[in-house]
């Protein structure tokens, strides 16, 4: 498998080595290019750069960051650490770092414990919960749960069942209902899966009981040419009545596991799917591979962008009304050489319904390290940070999203860049 690649799909990837001046703390005016909206600044500041410590022990190319009440940043690692396998790391407001976790700690080679691991929750107790895109019992992936102390729990071993049926390659992150049941999806096996490799099948979506029980809610590619989608991606949000949402990266109305424009579908409690949208359809015409899954509103909206398609045929953002109609918010690589950005990741909203993201590549002249955007309840966009620019600087390739905080300062991780090369933890404060 090429690591690259499926790392892109898989972690949170999504699906990721990063330049900063300075480890934690280092400012630096990062004055946004514009579309449509009045100009903003931000100011850079890298938490931390990775490959700080002597063969890359606290971390290298990061897949991105959760936040706790306390400020505190949590994410995981595709390499580096004791093992060269990745590691699990917390990030005090300070931008003190702490190892919490090594991959590769247990099996040897086969890494039983996971490797290239993305963390995707934090419970009350502080235990972080993820999935790791590789190794496990059966080497394609796993679900892992890391106690604050740091003692991890191997909850499922994918491929565990006949020809992977339980899924292979875990990939989009997590979600926790109120019961402690994990829910997420994998990139390949279930139903459709042949057993010829980790790639085979089109992908399940999954839950995991807190004893590590799975159950398969749903096999993509279960309809003739996957109208049902193909190859799941990116987060899944689950609203008030146990419904799931999510996208797929291909399959939808003439489509296979490695063709059409994707979709974005509900799964209900019975484990009953519904496409909502299949891109490239009539119903649905615009945008391509949708990677990145979905956000909710309160009234229902369904928010998220896709990887392709759009004016430009670089990606958009759409809203999709629990009517199933697809608006197209924003179309990227709509300024000159993609300034706007191109090939965007995961988004979140605020309270006032801006939405925030980032893409990982553009603008298209040198450097072309990505950017992180807001887009207004109106459509305009706003840069906010464009990597390896004279005014922000520091990273590239910012891939897994952002969060935010109650004041709008925004944070990330980019997995190329830095002072050593392996990926930067940044904030932005606005």
């Amino acid at each position: 498998m090429n690591m690259t690649i499926e790392t892109r799909k898989i972690g949170a990837r999504s699906s990721q080595s990063a330049r900063g001046l300075r480890l934690g703390g280092l400012a630096l005016a990062c004055l946004a290019a514009v579309s449509g909206a009045a100009a903003a600044q931000t100011t850079e500041v890298v938490l931390h750069n990775f490959c700080s410590l002597t063969n890359c022990a606290d971390g290298a190319q990061p897949l991105g960051v959760i936040r706790d009440s306390e400020g505190n940043l949590y994410g995981g690692t595709l390499a580096g650490g004791a093992h060269g396998k990745g590691v699990v790391y917390k990030l005090a407001p300070s931008g003190q770092e702490t190892v919490l976790y090594n991959f590769c700690s247990l099996g040897a080679d086969l890494c039983t414990d996971g490797w290239a691991a993305s963390v995707s929750v934090i419970d009350s107790e502080g235990n972080l919960y993820g999935t790791a895109g590789f190794g496990g019992a059966h080497n394609v992936g796993a679900v892992y749960e890391l106690t604050d102390s740091g003692n991890e729990t191997v909850l499922h071993s994918f491929c565990s069942f006949t020809n992977c049926a339980d899924g292979s390659a875990p990939g989009g992150g997590l979600i926790r209902d109120s019961d402690g049941n994990l829910y997420g999806t994998t990139l390949y096996g279930g139903a459709s899966s042949n057993g010829s490799g980790v790639t085979s099948g089109a992908g399940v979506l999954y839950k995991l009981t807190a004893s590590g029980q799975e159950t398969v809610l749903h096999n993509f590619c279960s309809l003739a040419d996957c109208a049902d989608g193909a190859l799941p991606s990116g987060s899944l949000v689950l609203d008030s009545e146990g419904n799931l949402y999510g996208t797929t990266i291909d399959g939808g109305p003439n489509g296979g596991v490695s063709s059409g424009s994707g979709v974005v579908y509900k799964v209900d409690t019975s484990g009953s799917e519904t496409v909502l949208c299949s891109f490239g359809s009539a119903s649905c015409p615009d945008g391509a591979n949708p990677n990145g899954g979905v956000i909710l509103d309160s009234e229902g909206n369904l928010y998220g962008t896709t990887s392709k398609g759009g004016t430009h045929g670089k990606g958009v953002v759409y809203k999709l009304a629990p009517s199933g109609q697809e608006t197209v918010l924003y179309n990227f690589c709509s300024l000159t050489n993609c300034a706007d950005g191109e090939n965007p990741g995961p988004v979140i909203r605020d309270s006032a319904g801006n939405l925030y993201g980032t893409a990982s590549n553009g603008p298209k002249q040198n450097p072309g390290n990505g950017l992180v955007y807001e887009l207004s309840t109106s459509g305009s966009e706003t840069v906010l940070c464009s990597f390896g620019s004279a005014s922000c600087p520091d990273g590239a390739h910012p891939d897994g999203g952002v969060v935010i905080d109650s004041e709008g300062n925004l944070y990330g991780a980019t997995s190329n860049g830095g002072a050593k090369g392996g990926g930067i933890v940044f904030k932005l404060e606005r």
